[in-house]
Formats: C-alpha cells, sequence, structure tokens
C-alpha cells in the first residue's frame, strides 16, 4: 500500500499518537514548583498576584498550622495594624491609659466569643499559633486577638444593638416626650481597637431564564468603612479539610471563617447588616458560614441550618445561591434573616415576601429566577425587631438602603431583561459596582456559582492617602475551579486517587510524587470522571502534588500517609 493512502490522515494520525502518548507514559523531565509559591507540609501560599492566595488542607488544626507558617507575618501586622489606626485616629484617649490595659479589654472580648467558638474552629486558630512559632522569624500570636479579629464585625454590630437598647430605654423613661437619643459607646471601644465601622451592605443572585446558559450568579458587596486598615491585608483563602467540602473565601489575614466566598457546590454567600435590637454574644456568622459550607450541598441545605441554629450575633441578612445542578433549576437563591433569637427564611419569589407590607403597602420586590436583600428584613416578625431603614414600623422605602440599594437591584434586573440580555458575570460585575456605596466600599465580589469561580475587589489606600473604593479598583479572577481536583494516598496500596469536585475542575492535570527533594514519579493523568486512580507506589511522607499540564500552576497538594 503506498504512502499516498496515508496521506489524508498524517495529522489524525499524528495526533492521536502524541495525545496516546500524553495520557499513557509519564513526562521524563525534572519537575520545578513555580517559583512565587512558598510551600509547608499540604499548604501553600502564593503572593504573586495583587491578593495573597492561601491554600490550606487536612484537619483544622493542620490547616491552622500551615495558615500560620505561611501568612503569619500578614496576621500579626493584621492585628497590629488595627490597633495602630485606633491610635491615630483618637490619640488623646491613647495618652492616658497603658497599652496593656487596652490590649487586656481587647483580649477580654476575645475571650467572651472564643467560649461560643466550636471546637474544630477553635483547634484551627491554635494551630496558626503554632505554624507562626515555627516559622523562620517565630512569630507570636495570641489566640484571644484571633477571636477579637474573627468576632470584630459581630462586635460592632452588637454595640450598635446596645446602643439603640439603651436609647429605646431613655426614650420609654422620658415617656416619649423627647427625640430619641443614641448614647455613644464609641470611646469605650476604641479602648478595645474596634474601627467605627459602618454597614451598608447588598447582595443579590439570579439564574435561571435570567442569566447567560441558565448559570448561577451572585454578588456581595461590603460597604464597611474603608481608610481603617483592613483593606491593607487581603487574603484569598482555600480549605481543603479532610473529608469536607472544599472552600474558597475572600477574606482578610486572620480571619478563619468566610467573609465572602463559595464552596465545591457552588454554594456562595451574600451577607449584610440587618439593624436588630436583637443581639446576642454567640458564634461569629463567618464561622458558622464555613462550618455549613463544608457540608452543604445546596443553598437550601444552608437555609435549613440556619432555621435549626435559630440565632446568630446581630441583625444579619444572608443570600445564600447555589449551582442549580442539585437543586435542579428550582429554590437556587435563599434569603435568611437571622438576629439573636430568630430566623425567617425565602426562596427566590417567595409567596411569604408579599407579606412584607407597610401601611398596608407591600414594599418588598420579589421576581422570578432571582432574589435580592439589603438592610431591612422582609419577615414581619424580624422588621419589629429592627431598627434600620425606617424601622420597625416606618416605611423603608423612603430610605437609600431601599432605593439604593434594595430597589438599584432589582432595577437593574429588570433593565437588563427588558433590554433581552442575560445575566452573566459582566452584568453582575457592573451591578455590583454601581449600588455600592460610594464612600465606604470595602470589599466586593461576584460569584459565577456554576463555574466554580470568583471576582473579588478590595480597596485601596494610595501613597498620598486618597482611598480607591472597592468598585473602583478592577475585580480579580480567582479560579476556584482550578482547584477543585483533590489527590489522595490510598491507604495501605499505595496507590493515588485524584478526585474531581466540580464539572469544570481540570481534567487533564500533572501528577508529581517527591520523596525528600527527589522527584520519583511524574506523569500526565486524565481524570474522565468524577475520579481516577493513579497505579503510582507510595510511602509516608511523600510530597503528593497536581499541577495543570504546563507545570505553571500548582492546584493541589498533600503528603501521604
Amino acid at each position: 500500500m503506498s504512502t499516498e493512502t496515508f496521506r489524508p490522515y498524517r495529522k489524525r494520525l499524528a495526533f492521536l499518537f502524541v495525545l496516546v502518548a500524553w495520557i499513557c507514559f509519564p513526562t521524563k523531565s525534572l519537575f520545578a514548583a513555580p517559583a512565587s509559591v512558598t510551600t509547608y507540609q499540604s499548604g501553600w501560599i502564593d503572593r504573586s498576584g495583587p491578593y495573597p492566595v492561601l491554600h490550606i488542607s487536612g484537619s483544622e488544626k493542620e490547616m491552622g498550622e500551615q495558615y500560620g507558617y505561611l501568612a503569619g507575618d500578614l496576621v500579626k501586622a493584621n492585628i497590629e495594624n488595627l490597633i495602630q489606626v485606633t491610635k491615630n485616629r483618637d490619640p488623646k484617649l491613647f495618652k492616658w491609659f497603658p497599652d496593656g490595659l487596652f490590649t487586656f479589654l481587647r483580649r477580654a472580648v476575645g475571650l467572651l466569643f472564643w467560649n461560643k467558638f466550636p471546637k474544630e474552629n477553635k483547634d484551627h486558630i491554635l494551630g496558626i499559633i503554632e505554624g507562626a512559632k515555627k516559622r523562620p522569624d517565630k512569630i507570636k500570636i495570641n489566640k484571644f486577638d484571633l477571636a477579637f479579629l474573627n468576632s470584630i464585625i459581630d462586635l460592632v454590630g452588637i454595640t450598635d444593638g446596645i446602643t439603640e437598647n439603651i436609647a429605646r430605654l431613655k426614650a420609654k423613661l422620658k415617656k416619649g416626650n423627647a427625640k430619641k437619643e443614641r448614647p455613644s459607646l464609641t470611646q469605650f471601644f476604641d479602648f478595645l481597637s474596634v474601627p467605627h465601622f459602618t454597614n451598608q451592605c447588598d447582595t443579590f443572585a439570579a439564574w435561571g431564564p435570567r442569566t447567560v446558559q441558565g448559570k448561577t450568579f451572585q454578588t456581595r458587596n461590603t460597604d464597611l468603612d474603608t481608610g481603617e486598615g483592613l483593606e491593607k491585608y487581603p487574603l484569598v483563602i482555600i480549605f481543603k479539610k479532610s473529608g469536607k467540602i472544599p472552600i474558597a473565601a475572600a477574606s482578610f489575614a486572620g480571619m478563619t471563617g468566610v467573609f465572602a466566598g463559595m464552596n465545591a457546590y457552588g454554594v456562595s454567600l451574600g451577607q449584610v447588616w440587618g439593624f436588630s435590637y436583637d443581639i446576642k454574644i454567640n458564634t461569629p456568622w463567618q464561622i458558622v458560614t464555613r462550618n455549613l459550607f463544608s457540608e452543604a450541598q445546596t443553598a437550601e441545605e444552608v437555609a435549613r441550618a440556619w432555621e435549626k441554629i435559630g440565632s446568630t450575633t446581630y441583625g444579619t441578612n444572608f443570600i445564600y445561591a447555589d449551582s442549580g445542578e442539585l437543586s435542579h433549576g428550582q429554590k437556587v437563591g435563599y434569603a435568611v434573616e437571622a438576629s439573636g433569637k430568630y430566623v425567617a427564611s425565602f426562596h427566590g419569589n417567595d409567596p411569604k415576601e408579599k407579606l412584607a407590607l407597610v401601611n398596608g403597602e407591600q414594599y418588598s420586590m420579589p421576581l422570578e429566577n432571582a432574589i435580592a436583600r439589603a438592610d431591612f428584613s422582609m419577615d414581619q416578625k424580624m422588621r419589629l425587631r429592627s431598627y434600620g431603614a425606617n424601622g420597625p414600623k416606618g416605611d423603608p422605602r423612603t430610605t437609600g438602603s431601599y432605593r439604593l440599594r434594595y430597589q438599584g437591584q432589582i432595577d437593574r434586573i429588570i433593565d437588563y431583561e427588558k433590554q433581552g440580555i442575560l445575566i452573566g458575570q459582566p452584568e453582575a460585575e457592573t451591578i455590583s459596582r454601581e449600588t455600592a456605596a460610594r464612600d465606604g466600599n470595602l470589599h466586593n465580589s461576584v460569584y459565577a456559582n456554576t463555574d466554580r469561580e470568583m471576582w473579588v475587589a478590595v480597596a485601596r489606600v494610595l501613597p498620598d492617602g486618597t482611598v480607591r473604593q472597592a468598585y473602583e479598583e478592577p475585580y480579580i479572577h480567582v479560579p476556584f475551579n482550578q482547584h477543585l481536583i483533590v489527590a489522595q494516598a490510598k491507604g495501605h496500596t499505595g496507590e493515588i486517587a485524584i478526585s474531581r469536585w466540580a464539572p469544570t475542575a481540570p481534567k487533564n492535570v500533572l501528577l508529581v510524587v517527591s520523596r525528600g527533594n527527589q522527584v520519583i514519579d511524574q506523569r500526565r493523568i486524565f481524570v474522565a470522571l468524577t475520579s481516577v486512580t493513579a497505579p503510582v507506589s507510595t510511602q509516608p511522607g511523600d510530597i503528593i502534588e497536581i499541577y495543570d499540564t504546563a507545570g505553571t500552576r500548582l492546584l493541589d497538594r498533600t503528603i501521604a500517609r
């Protein structure tokens, strides 16, 4: 048979040969890790981008130790920064009192919250302390300072609620003849180094016929005061707890919960301060959310879990949305309205929202395949516990939180519908930028839940002291889906199981196994389904890493046991 017979098929045969060789045979070249990555145990940190990205895995104690070793300098700097910010703002107050008094009071408050942390979360914080000690610079961090940092947002909500309750009591004692006055707790909480946060956030989710390919998209705008110091130390954390669902959190150094983020099933978080009289020292909501995300596969599961818990620290409106895969496009988004002793939930276009009335008129704006929240509640029992947006009995529609944030989101969603534009990441980002507070917009996130991707923007202080709000900054892409591939040595067999947690996780990867400083095996793996077993013999202590096929991005790292 002549060579002319095969000429039309040469390119196809060559491609097939390369593909088979690529999949079936290990590569021979030695592997070099990206220079921007620092590793420790099963964790690593990449500081090459605008925001450091920390990857931690294993037990809570192990994840904490990796956190402390790899990012302990950022954690310590963030704690000291918050203290210095307060000293600079009110130097006269600090002039007459020793630093030790402020430290004692701050840690006393940290102790109050520490006692409400579940054991697993305490283990994580203790791990951070141990890891920081093992760094070459041997950083010392106090557990109550970490508890305080993880509770600071809740503390502000609680203290504001205390202030309002005192004002209500004074008004009652005056029998309503005088205007209600709000006593100031500002100076007392300066002792604790609590920044004067105000919070006017917003969040929405959309899915189904409203969106590109029916995928889920969500925003989370955090309108906290800027220039207070938090914006100096943003940190993206990817948690891969053993036996649990991986989580990506866009947070700040030292925080161990989910300030903003999603899990591997595409369940994401939006949160707004709900301004409630109903307050309680409790587990901070960021910690609760991470614990729930480690188990939940749908937004409905998270909502039901909050209903079972029945309380949080202060008035808070959440929106949780999921990828739509397991919820089958139904009840993809949920609003959870929570306070110290009460929790209510709504799914998208819930008939219960029509019961949100003031003077007999409906103030809610429910939509098909979307849900939105600002800082007032739809549940009428919760509304009676609220003082924000003309609460508890006034009309929220006259307030900026309603017109600019809640209605602002709804109007833009409707406008896209009228124009025949499906909402995707660019449209969600546009809504996020346009509804964020013009002055005091600390942190914004946009989620592509179905694709397991995030975009994050954080406010920035320029060298001349000018503050660029988060909505003015680039929204930085966090490809969470690329890290939803997990390797694990299969016990006594020594084989390696590689699992894909999401349909958008990589299928073609590079597996590298090292023993000591030597690469003992390196091969390309094709993960066609949700998992595959690689016939690689490992020993306890071997380092197992997964990279993209170019070897330029570390996707997963673990140690054989």
